[in-house]
């Protein structure tokens, strides 16, 4: 298990709240949805929807990381105060999010859980097994 220190929990705040805000401003947005304007903003803008998805990326790592040493922190119970500061912040940056861009906030919100959550399992397993 690594401990993470507050200066490196802070940069991942940072990046996963800039990169999933970001992902959302640069992600385009038609007035109207259909199969023919994604194609085309496919073609005519590939960059934009490219820095998107490389963005929303990295915020939703950033955001598993700090879910999963959450999780490492309680199930494992080296320091539930902590554990506990790092759920809140993790959750009031989706919070802001929610209200800034409710899709990409859900979106974000149940990658990183999930990843945060299964790779907290993986790391038990191979702590278990010795490796």
């Amino acid at each position: 298990m690594r401990l993470l220190t507050s200066k490196q929990k802070t940069i991942r705040f940072l990046i996963g709240f800039v990169g999933i805000f970001s992902a959302a401003q640069m992600f385009p947005s038609p007035e109207y949805w259909s199969w023919g304007t994604f194609f085309g903003e496919l073609l005519f803008a590939p960059l934009s929807l490219l820095g998107s998805v490389v963005l929303f990326i990295l915020g939703f790592l950033a955001f598993a990381q700090l879910v999963q040493y959450m999780v490492e922190q309680h199930m494992y119970s080296i320091n539930k105060r902590k554990a506990n500061n790092t759920g809140a912040f993790i959750l009031l940056c989706y919070l802001i999010l929610w209200f800034l861009h409710p899709v990409a906030s859900l979106l974000g919100c149940f990658l990183s859980f999930t990843y945060g959550i299964m790779d907290a399992k993986a790391s038990k397993r191979k702590k278990v097994r010795g490796e």
